[in-house]
């Protein structure tokens, strides 16, 4: 996950627990990720521990 990314979680519309990429700045859009769970539990698995 890039420093300085925006992600979006969709809570409405058939697209409900998705996580996108907000690529709006660059002119890319929105891009979907994972679905909410895998993308949270993947991030903590990434996070350093202490």
């Amino acid at each position: 996950m890039p420093d300085g990314a925006f992600f979006r979680l969709v809570v409405t519309s058939g697209g409900h627990g998705q996580v996108r990429s907000d690529d709006l700045a660059c002119d890319e859009g929105l891009n979907p990720e994972a679905d909410f769970r895998d993308w949270y539990l993947g991030g903590l698995a990434r996070a350093p521990s202490r």
